[in-house]
């Protein structure tokens, strides 16, 4: 039996505080008999989008000591969409894990992830990120994120296999399904939800595969995330996919029953949420309605590195 070939295809931009913990981390993964037996982990490829920090340099030091271990540098920021399409045009292996640069993972992380392929051949397995836990009642962004993210961890556990549980910061793709994306296309923020749709449910949500990351921590911050996915999915509703496919596969059925239930246990959080959540619906429909280039209206997030 020829075992599937697996790559790590991680994207970067300025994360020096955070890279070499989550490389460290995939080196340091226990793999159980299984994995060792039908996957082989082929190579970690690690993309500076354009970084100014030490982030390459970083990368090069375990280079050095790891043959497995590739980077490839865009001069210019060019965003991660772009970044991906490069580079699943350049790999080759069966399947593809990404990660983004800021999480960490448990030792078991890769072993659970790869793990449902043995039962099915599906084409998207989307892991479980679980945040730190806010530090201060009063910081109103990591509240508010704290909220959302319970939220979308009641989604997830109603409907496992749903559009919710697709998250960029931890996901695996076949061969297939990497190879047929024209993620290129897209052009926006949202490449988990559209990897999602592309996988026509040929997906799974393995909630033990997990990832640890840092929420932001400041309102600024909190906004630039939020108009993230308030654009991307505003460009999938206008691409081929349209706005009425768009609408079925986000609309949860009993979304308000969950809402209240999480309201009245955490009324605090969703007071906060509720507020940010609102001011990030009106600068999102006054920037676009003001902007002439919808991609130019967020900026880096720099409170998670």
């Amino acid at each position: 039996m020829n075992k599937k070939t697996v790559s790590i295809l991680i994207c970067a931009l300025n994360e020096e505080k955070n890279i070499g913990l989550l490389i460290q981390d995939i080196q340091d993964q226990k793999f159980d008999f299984e994995f060792n037996n039908n996957f082989i982990l082929e190579n970690i490829t690690v993309v500076s989008d354009g970084s100014t920090d030490k982030t390459t340099e970083i990368v090069k030091s375990f280079q050095d000591k790891d043959k497995r271990i590739n980077l490839n540098i865009n001069k210019k920021r060019i965003g991660k969409i772009f970044s991906l399409d490069k580079m699943f045009g350049l790999i080759n292996t069966d399947y593809i894990i990404l990660f983004d640069a800021d999480v960490r993972l448990k030792t078991n992380t890769i072993n659970v992830l790869v793990k449902p392929i043995l039962l099915n051949n599906y084409d998207l397995i989307g892991g479980n990120p679980i945040p730190i836990k806010p530090k201060s009642i009063l910081n109103i962004a990591e509240q508010a994120s704290f909220f959302s993210w319970l939220i979308h961890q009641e989604i997830k556990t109603r409907h496992p296999d749903s559009v919710y549980s697709s998250h960029g910061r931890i996901l695996l793709t076949s061969k297939y399904l990497y190879k047929n994306l024209d993620i290129n296309g897209l052009s926006t923020p949202g490449d988990d939800a559209f990897m999602y749709l592309k996988s026509m449910h040929n997906f799974f949500y393995e909630k033990d595969a997990v990832v640890i990351y840092r929420m932001p921590n400041s309102v600024s911050d909190y906004l630039k995330q939020n108009m993230r996915f308030r654009k991307g999915k505003l460009v999938k509703s206008k691409s081929s996919f349209g706005a009425e496919l768009i609408k079925k596969e986000f609309n949860i059925k009993n979304k308000f029953i969950i809402f209240l239930k999480l309201f009245f246990k955490y009324p605090y959080q969703s007071f906060l949420w509720m507020i940010l959540y609102g001011f990030g619906y009106l600068k999102f429909k006054l920037q676009v309605q003001n902007s002439t280039d919808i991609n130019k209206i967020w900026g880096e997030v720099k409170s998670t590195k």
